[in-house]
């Protein structure tokens, strides 16, 4: 099994290797993080789009 294949269910947040959860039908996604790199040229746009969605709370959700 590997890391790149693993995908994890929203919903009943199972891990599976599955595109679709056997047991509830949603689509799954990747659980891992993107790649993150200061050398990135959109650095820039990453961190304001970041900033905003945090709002003035500093919270994500």
């Amino acid at each position: 099994m590997t890391a790149r294949r693993l995908r994890k269910c929203p919903k009943c947040r199972r891990y599976m290797l599955g595109e679709v959860c056997k047991k509830c039908g949603v689509n799954t996604h990747s659980p891992h993080p993107p790649k993150f790199s200061l050398d990135d040229p959109f650095i820039e746009y990453k961190v304001k789009a970041l900033l905003e969605t945090m709002g003035k709370s500093g919270k994500t959700s």
